[in-house]
């Protein structure tokens, strides 16, 4: 929700004045956050439309990718190695479809 100047609540609708946002998670071994995380990011008071997840998973053992495809998410899984969490970042980013 927004609050605006005067302290009224508002809610926001697709169109109204709303931006793109492109949220990427790197995981691994993160099955016992996943499902109360992607039901905060589902709950926000913002168009869901307008909220793009990216997921990028480095060969997570504990049934990750399995999790978040059974909510509905679109999983690339890719073993980045030496791990470096800057580097799966960077190759997340680039899993992000243009506007």
């Amino acid at each position: 929700m927004n609050a605006s100047a005067g302290g009224a609540v508002t809610t926001m609708k697709k169109g109204e004045n709303t931006v793109r946002y492109d949220i990427v998670m790197v995981t691994y071994n993160s099955m016992k956050w996943l499902r109360a995380c992607v039901a905060a990011l589902a709950a926000v008071d913002y168009p869901l439309e307008e909220l793009h997840l990216v997921f990028a998973d480095n060969g997570s053992t504990d049934g990750t990718p399995q999790l978040l495809r059974s909510l509905g998410a679109s999983v690339t899984e890719e073993v980045i190695s030496p791990w470096r969490f800057d580097t799966a970042r960077n190759r997340s980013m680039e899993l992000i479809p243009p506007d």
